[in-house]
């Protein structure tokens, strides 16, 4: 085998491997253009807020319609905790104590 022969095995692969990277984008492009909307449509369900209490538990409260539903998960399984409607949320989420701001260590280093 000589350089020149080599170089260009090299180049052919290179463009090959372009060709197939540009072939894959274009089909990805054209799958999200013409996916029926019915396919791309909101599910009417929408995490409002998600809590970590542990490596791999999770609190989350999820809107489904008009319900608010708060899901206990866990690597083995997802539980129901509590349920609302839109008008019992409000009074529920009042009851959750906000984080305090820390306490100032370094005063001097504050910006008065």
């Amino acid at each position: 085998m000589t350089a020149s022969n080599s170089m260009e095995q090299m180049l052919a692969m290179f463009v090959s491997l372009l060709v197939v990277l540009a072939v894959a984008i274009g089909l990805a492009w054209l799958w999200k253009r013409l996916m029926p909307s019915s396919l791309m449509a909101p599910s009417g369900m929408d995490v409002v807020a998600s809590r970590h209490i542990g490596t791999k538990e999770r609190l989350l409260l999820v809107k489904v319609g008009e319900r608010y539903l708060l899901l206990g998960v866990t690597a083995q399984a997802i539980n129901t905790l509590a349920e609302f409607n839109a008008e019992q949320l409000p009074e529920a989420l009042q009851h959750i104590q906000q984080p305090t701001t820390p306490p100032n260590w370094l005063p001097w280093r504050s910006k008065q």
